[in-house]
């Protein structure tokens, strides 16, 4: 474990400003990568196809990162981590829904539906994560400063 004074003092006695910037941006990443992977493991949603989970992206700019749900491989994602409310649902494409209950087959116009709970499970990831998060972070960036002197 490296302490701030170590690790201002690499900083200081690093030259080089693009060394610097590429050794923030590799500890970034992999920091952020983990919490990716933690948050992908530590969900409490249902997971029937796995589709959601694997959706998880992250992108590293200069100096930030950020985890987020890929719609285009699962559409459905902001529904889960946003929540919904109560709604009302009809049918588009025929003359009514069509569902089972115990066995029973039943038919709607329409008919109110309860909403999703919401499930933040990047924050709540986060939130769990924070301190490891920012330990890696320093860890990674030393070892990075280290390598480059």
């Amino acid at each position: 474990m490296i302490d701030t004074r170590e690790l201002q003092e690499l900083i200081e006695n690093l030259t080089d400003k693009k060394m610097l910037e590429r050794a923030v941006r590799n500890s970034l990443n992999n920091a952020t990568e983990e919490l990716k992977f933690y948050a992908r493991a530590n969900h409490k949603f249902e997971n029937r196809t796995g589709v959601l989970s694997n959706s998880l992206e992250h992108r590293v700019n200069d100096n930030s990162s950020s985890i987020f749900i890929n719609e285009d491989k699962a559409p459905h994602g902001k529904f889960i981590y946003k929540g919904t409310q109560d709604h009302f649902i009809f049918p588009k494409n025929s003359n009514a829904l069509s569902f089972a209950i115990g066995g029973n087959r039943f038919f709607s116009k329409g008919h109110m539906v309860k909403g999703i709970k919401a499930e933040p499970f990047i924050l709540n990831a986060y939130n769990k994560r924070k301190s490891i998060f920012r330990r890696q972070f320093a860890s990674d960036l030393a070892e990075e400063l280290q390598e480059a002197l």
